[in-house]
């Protein structure tokens, strides 16, 4: 495919569906083209790239995510960044840094996921039916202080680092706790 584009909008002007390249002047593919304010590319693909640059040897080649976004062909939401190549989110210490978030909100979600991952452990640990069961009576006295001692373990873990989290002065500080839930039931 051939495209004639305005060199310096980069405007297309004209594209030509031809599978191979010509062997006849450009001048005669496109009466209209002029060198100095227009270009001609050539590529093999049947479709364009988005945004594209014309090299020396006249072929169209793409242009990267990087230069479309450092030359304003792209724009990224402020919570997010390119790397290599990615649109990708920023961390909660780059939204932190740039004033799009506040400390306190990554307290609050620490403190949240601390409590989901708490219950999460626990249930396979001890499952909510087995819970059920101590509660209705089905288990020994032994079983049920066994489930108690496991449970209050969590809590306490829980409120350990939650308090941590509270105190915490740093996102760093905040993502860089964590919690020693028990890891069996000790019987």
């Amino acid at each position: 495919m051939y495209v004639l584009r305005n060199r310096e909008t980069g405007d297309v002007i004209r594209i030509d569906y031809t599978e191979e390249k010509y062997c006849d002047t450009l001048e005669n593919v496109f009466p209209e083209f002029d060198p100095k304010t227009m270009e001609v590319g050539w590529t093999d693909k049947r479709h364009l790239p988005i945004d594209f640059r014309i090299d020396e040897g006249g072929n169209i080649n793409p242009i990267g995510l990087e230069e479309r976004i450092e030359k304003g062909l792209f724009k990224l939401g402020e919570d997010r960044k390119c790397v290599n190549g990615e649109v990708v989110a920023k961390t909660n210490v780059e939204l932190v840094a740039d004033g799009f978030l506040d400390i306190e909100v990554v307290k609050k979600e620490k403190i949240r996921w601390l409590s989901e991952e708490s219950f999460a452990k626990r249930r396979e640990l001890i499952p909510d039916f087995k819970l059920q069961n101590a509660l209705f009576g089905v288990y020994d006295e032994d079983r049920i202080s066994i489930y108690r001692d496991t449970i209050n373990a969590f809590r306490n873990e829980f409120f350990r680092v939650k308090e941590l989290v509270i105190h915490a002065r740093s996102v760093e500080e905040i993502e860089s706790i964590t919690a020693r839930f028990p890891t069996e039931v000790k019987w």
